[in-house]
């Protein structure tokens, strides 16, 4: 049998193959699916489902399961169509399953291939905030790589908070730089609590202080759970950054 392409029309040739390289960062060749950082059991749990079915309920295989429960009986002749989103699907589900060490062990290489000098230790503590929002390996540096960089690149653009000017903008930050520098703890619920009654404090909806809080500390829009990050980070990281991003607003 042969593989359609994603759109069910036509086989899948080596040149549609590369095509979905190069403008969707898909593969259907094994070598770049272990690059990119798809798990072997996903993969296989992916293959096995493209013209076999065990039932109308079960779809998530490990390969003890793929051995005893696989039936040529059960095989549909006809041509399956390629489908992304049930490897990204199955991804997930195997990646979920991994204990924390050894997806940090995985992640590692990663990281280096990205430019990041990733701490083993530290690694390991940020891969629970990750795991759930990664799909292959390749996706965990542009999201947790901040952990690991001496600050984090912004605009002052970036850090301005909602309905506000760059100097008032500023000035929000230096309320939340004092807060938890006085806070007694780094603890994520206590500073989620602090901050959020900060931001009540200043009639401010929470989202307006903590997306420029956000910027200021990771530098990116989208991040692991930033209470989180920051106790992982610490209190001088954080601290240092939201300073930088409070100058950087007062100098726009």
């Amino acid at each position: 049998s042969v593989f359609r392409k994603p759109s069910g029309k036509g086989k899948m040739s080596k040149r549609d193959a590369a095509e979905l390289r190069g403008t969707e960062g898909h593969s259907i060749f094994v070598h770049e699916l272990r690059e990119i950082g798809y798990l072997p059991a996903a993969v296989l749990n992916w293959l096995a489902l493209m013209g076999w079915s065990y039932d109308d309920q079960k779809e998530d295989f490990d390969m003890a399961e793929l051995v005893r429960c696989f039936s040529l009986a059960r095989v549909n002749p006809a041509a399956a169509a390629v489908n992304f989103e049930k490897l990204d699907h199955f991804q997930g589900v195997h990646l979920r399953r991994m204990p924390v060490p050894l997806l940090a062990t995985e992640l590692a290489p990663y990281f280096v291939a990205a430019g990041v000098q990733a701490d083993p230790a530290m690694l390991e503590r940020i891969v629970p905030l990750i795991q759930e929002r990664i799909t292959t390996f390749e996706d965990a540096p542009p999201l947790a790589g901040f952990f690991f960089r001496a600050s984090a690149a912004c605009s002052s653009a970036d850090l301005l908070v909602k309905d506000k000017t760059a100097d008032e903008s500023a000035a929000i930050l230096q309320r939340a730089h004092a807060l938890l520098a006085a806070l007694p703890t780094m603890q994520h619920s206590a500073v989620n609590a602090a901050l959020t009654a900060l931001a009540a404090e200043l009639a401010l909806k929470p989202g307006q202080l903590f997306s420029p809080l956000r910027m200021a500390v990771t530098g990116q829009k989208v991040s692991p759970p930033l209470f989180e990050s920051m106790e992982l980070l610490g209190r001088e990281v954080v601290l240092a950054r939201i300073a930088a991003g409070a100058q950087l607003l007062q100098a726009a």
